[in-house]
């Protein structure tokens, strides 16, 4: 990324985009927003709208109800189609999960998620893991955006993925 050439985020993002051919529709242009972190990923959320998957935050379901479908989802954008979720269950009254995926070859892939705390709000460490996960299984990492309640997962190779990243970290103001 030349950041002597790219002043503004947009400016970065639109550079980002071409050179790794991401077609965003020109209106959409008009939703980035400079600012704290939450302002930018805000921003990506409707520029990306159309990419990934999205889900709201608050889902209104339990745990148990709500993962399967983010896990599966996840493991779809890393086209990681060889992978199943296995299981799925909690050993501490869902305060945190536990998920076992299992490769078609037989091998499996454990891990526990923190943060669920029987909340129909998504633990977002589920990301974290999958992306964990993906760093051995997938050419390709997860990349979250939050928009208030709703949010987007895309997926990316995991070089670009950082270096979006570094653009986010790079125009983010602090807190």
């Amino acid at each position: 990324m030349n950041t002597a050439v790219a002043h503004t985020l947009e400016a970065a993002l639109r550079e980002f985009t071409q050179k790794h051919a991401i077609s965003i529709p020109e209106q959409q242009w008009e939703f980035i927003q400079e600012g704290q972190q939450h302002e930018i990923e805000d921003g990506l959320y409707q520029i990306f709208e159309g990419y990934g998957i999205e889900g709201m935050g608050e889902t209104g379901t339990s745990a148990e109800e709500y993962m399967p479908s983010i896990i599966l989802g996840s493991l779809e954008l890393l086209d990681c189609h060889e992978w199943a979720l296995q299981e799925l269950s909690s050993d501490n009254a869902w305060m945190t999960a536990n998920v076992v995926l299992a490769h078609e070859n037989g091998t499996e892939h454990q891990f526990t998620i923190d943060d669920v705390n029987d909340s129909d709000w998504v633990a977002f460490d589920v990301f974290t893991k999958l992306n964990r996960f993906a760093k051995q299984y997938s050419e390709n990492a997860l990349v979250t955006f939050c928009s208030d309640d709703p949010f987007r997962v895309i997926s990316l190779p995991h070089a670009i993925a950082a270096e979006l990243k570094t653009i986010i970290d790079e125009f983010a103001e602090p807190y």
